[in-house]
């Protein structure tokens, strides 16, 4: 995989030159994905999944407790979704996201939570899917998620495609 491990780039913004880390893996196998744009601190992450693998949300979830975030249950446990299971007495110092309704979900017979669009150190900055072709080494990022109701950021694509040398991102 072209696994990027906090590289950094610069990014042009009021204030002046900002170093941003990047975090991302390009997906080697050709196919239609769902894509996640989240910054955690001063560092972009894009998360990739198939389309049929996995939902937004759970893109979202897992990036969120890789980097040392958890969920509170209703009876004030700390919850980690990705693992399905209750975080360690020793792990008791995880950020907690916030869970609201599923967007997509409204009027539904159901009630489905998903992570907030922004919490205690990340904010999303886009979701959205793309169209991989691997032996032709491009990318295509279109769409917008059913379930946030949002779509991609082009910045961070353009700050992804700065630093991935042989690839094509449109």
């Amino acid at each position: 995989m072209n696994r990027l491990s906090k590289q950094k780039i610069k990014q042009k913004t009021k204030e002046g030159i900002k170093m941003t880390n990047i975090q991302a893996t390009l997906p080697q196998i050709s196919g239609t994905y769902k894509v996640v744009q989240v910054t955690i601190d001063d560092t972009l992450h894009v998360g990739f999944a198939l389309e049929k693998e996995m939902g937004h949300a759970s893109i979202l979830t897992k990036i969120l407790e890789n980097n040392g975030y958890c969920t509170r249950r209703d009876d004030g446990r700390l919850y980690l979704s990705s693992l399905d299971s209750f975080v360690p007495a020793e792990e008791q110092e995880r950020k907690v996201y916030e869970l609201v309704a599923d967007k997509s979900a409204e009027g539904a017979l159901w009630s489905t939570k998903i992570p907030a669009l922004s919490g205690d150190g990340y904010r999303v900055l886009g979701m959205g899917k793309a169209e991989v072709d691997a032996a032709q080494k491009m990318v295509h990022f279109y769409g917008t998620s059913m379930s946030y109701k949002i779509g991609l950021d082009k910045n961070s694509i353009g700050q992804l495609e700065e630093i991935m040398g042989e690839w094509k991102l449109s």
